[in-house]
Order: C-alpha cells, then structure tokens, then sequence
C-alpha cells in the first residue's frame, strides 16, 4: 500500500530532514510502514531520495522513524504581499495589473522547495484507523509541520474461479451498490424502446429535486460525445425525454448519473445512474451481432432499509421483465462496488478473471459465459440454461427455477456463491477465452 502528502519551505535555510509516521492505524496494529521515498523539487529540479522507517527515537510508541540527513532545504521565499497571490483569485480588469501578478506568482513558485513523501507500506488486518505524517527539520524542529490522513485496509476479496493463480487478491471492498445488468436480442430500436420505460421506472427511485449527468456516445465514427444536465424531476417527460429516447435508438451508449457530493476529495463519492447500448468503440462481425445491454444502478450508502428494500425489488421485476418478455439473453441483480456510464462491456468478475474486450457484448458471448456470478439473482437464457451440466447439483446449493423458458437463480449468501460457481463451472469463461473470442473479431 501506499500514501503521499506534500509541504514546502517557507522559513531559513536547514539541513537534514525526518519523516514520521505515527497514528491510531500503527498503534492499533492495522497496518506497518516499510520505506519513504522523498520527492524534492526546486523549480526545473528534482530529487528522489529513499530511506526504510525505524523506531522512533525513544522507542515508546508506534511512531516510526525515517532519516534524510543529506538533504538541503532551501530557504522558503520572503512573506507573501499582495503581489504574490495567485492571480486566478483576483478580479482585476486592468490587464497589466494581471500579467504583473502571475509574473510575482511564479517567480514565487519557483523559489519554494516542494517536498513531497511516498510512505510504502503493507496492510496488517482489516479496520481503519489516522495515519499521521509528519516533516521535521532536524536542525530546527521547530519548524515541523504534519498531515492527518485516513487509511483502511481491507481482508483479502475472494478469487473468482477462474481467476488466474498468479493474480494477486485484490481488498474485499464495501459493495455500496446495486446493480441490474440485462442484454436482450433484440434489433437496437426495439430493444431501446422496451428499456426506455424500465429507465423511466428506475428513475423514480433517484431524489427527485437532484441531478443527473447525461452523456451521449455517437454511434458516427470520430463525433464528440455530448453531455448536459438535467433534473431528475423533469427528465422523464417532454422534448428533453423524446429527443433522449431517440438517442437510445441510435446511439453506441447513451447513460446519466446522480452523483453525491463529497467534502474529501479522494472519498468514494455515490452515484445512481443507468446507461443503455453497447461498447463505445464499434466492431462489426456478420452473424454475431452485439446485444443491446441494459444497467441501472443505485446507490445504497446512507439509505434507508425501506428504500433499499424498494430499489431491490425494483431492480428485480425489471430483470424479470426483460428475461421473460425482451427476449433476455442473461441477467443479474446484485451488489457491486462501483458502475459508470459507458463500462457496459466489462463487470468487476469478468475484470478480476482477466476477461477484457469488446467480445463480451456479443450474441455468441453471451449465450455461452456469463458475465459474472455474485449474491443475489442471476437470469440464464435458453442456451446458457442448456450448457449447465447438473440442473440438480445446481438446485442442491441455490434456489433454481424455470419460469418462461428462462432460469432464474437466487444466490442467498457468500457461503453458497462458491458452491454455484463450481455448479455452472462450464458457463465461467478464462482470459484464455476473451483472448480467442476478441482474435475473432478482428480477424486474427
């Protein structure tokens, strides 16, 4: 793991330098620190020096200790007047005025030495805790100064089954969102208008007076994407919605999201959205089309019970919409980390197993691998539910259950997700697979 902060100089000149790392995260024995790296520049130059962390100096707390002695710290420009402020905060119409203050702001840049620190380090147990950075100048520590930041470290997630063994396991992060996936066969104009009312529908789970994000990917090679705003109380109707459905008509994607403003700027920020049409790049293969895909998510951090009870139940009657009267292909419902507008061709299994490229939309992908297995529900069409090789193997360790010509598969916990992967093994496709499939399409 790694984590960085910054200072500068803006005292005398000194000599020698430490890093200290100290914070409830060390003493609670969450994780351990190893090395820093110290990145110095002054103007055009730059210096990277690296030191391994040691004890603190009196050895009585979790403090630990790196040391730069070589390093010459330069002294920090003279106090700022108002002539050395930043000229992007100023509303000046004189324009000599201006050019004069960005001038002083850089010559002041340039003098200031920046110090910036890689702290490295490794992930002892899952908890979360501050990690507090401290800079101190050895020949005058008076002049310290120091960071707080928050760190977390995660168990280890689960490797999927076909995962490489080589992969390493990546953390076992919160699964804030649900997710509803669909692909349907089905021509692009009809397939959109039977998902243009299921947008609808998951629309009215977002706050009304909110907004959304509307990107447009052209399906004209070489276009500009397009994107506007809108309120979520006003999309669904009128030209705005009109103009919008044609777009899913023709469009490679077309999606708008909600997103959560954050204070932090490295936080995790909650989005709900939903993006409808292919990959955003264009592959033709005649007789193997791309499907239309369908997803709508919704973000469930700091929601109430009630309302993620109703987002859930949403999300599956659309699914079980699309499968039993769209001519669904596959689909799922279930909890996943993080969606974004235009990511319709990759899911976090498929990404975690090595499976990349614009093949996974395609009418042979999809009715021979699924796209991901997790907790929750998993649609199968016709094909897929043919190519399982056990039905009661599969029935002994999920809830499993042919309603339309489709199979409809509940995973209840974490406990059964193992034991359903080993059940539809033959349908979980390798990197190995992906790389095929992707030569094909491009004729290799």
């Amino acid at each position: 793991m790694q984590f960085a902060g910054s200072v500068g100089s803006v005292g005398g000149s000194s000599r020698a330098l430490l890093v200290v790392v100290g914070g409830d995260a060390l003493e609670r024995g969450v994780l351990s620190v190893t090395s820093a790296q110290l990145v110095i520049s002054l103007g055009e130059k730059e210096t990277v020096l690296s030191a391994a962390f040691e004890s603190d100096v009196n050895g009585e707390s979790m403090a630990r200790v790196a040391s730069f002695p070589d390093v010459v710290i330069a002294a920090g420009p003279a106090a700022q007047t108002s002539g050395t402020v930043n000229p992007l905060d100023l509303e000046a119409t004189d324009q000599q005025k201006l050019v004069e203050l960005a001038e002083s702001w850089k010559r002041t840049q340039r003098s200031t030495m920046n110090i910036h620190v890689n702290v490295f380090g490794t992930g002892v147990a899952p908890g979360a805790g501050a990690v507090q950075v401290g800079f101190v100048p050895l020949a005058a520590p008076d002049g310290h100064c120091g960071i707080t930041m928050s760190a977390e470290v995660f168990a280890p997630a689960r490797k999927p089954l076909r995962a490489s063994e080589s992969a390493p396991a990546g953390p076992q992060l919160p699964t804030h969102v649900l997710l509803a996936l669909v692909s349907l066969d089905l021509e692009r104009g009809v397939a959109a208008a039977a998902c243009a009312p299921m947008i609808e529908r998951f629309c009215t789970l977002f706050e009304p007076s909110g907004e959304l994000s509307l990107v447009v990917f052209p399906s004209e090679p070489g276009a500009r994407l397009r994107q506007s705003k809108a309120k979520v109380s006003g999309l669904c109707r009128g030209a705005r919605w009109q103009k919008l459905k044609g777009d899913l008509e023709r469009e490679r994607c077309v999606g708008g999201e909600r997103k959560v403003a954050v204070q932090d700027f490295f936080a995790r920020r909650p989005s709900d959205g939903f993006s409808f049409g292919g990959a955003l790049i264009q592959h033709d293969l005649a007789g193997d089309p791309e499907l239309p895909t369908l997803a709508l998510w919704f973000d469930l951090e700091n929601v109430s019970v009630d309302r993620a009870f109703a987002a859930e139940s949403l999300a599956n009657e659309l699914m079980a919409e699309a499968m039993t009267r769209h001519s669904g292909v596959q689909a799922l419902v279930g909890r996943t980390t993080a969606v974004h507008i235009g990511s319709l061709d990759t899911t976090e299994y498929e990404s975690t197993c090595g499976v990349h490229g614009p093949c996974t939309l395609r009418r042979s992908w999809l009715s021979r691998f699924l796209r991901s297995v997790m907790v929750g529900t998993l649609w199968l069409g016709k094909s897929l539910t043919e190519s399982i090789p056990d039905l009661a193997a599969l029935r002994a360790v999920a809830r499993a259950e042919l309603i339309a010509g489709s199979l409809k598969v509940t995973i209840d916990n974490d406990a059964a997700f193992g034991s359903v992967e080993h059940a539809v093994a033959p349908l979980l496709p390798s990197a190995d697979d992906a790389r095929r499939a992707t030569d094909r399409l491009y004729g290799r």
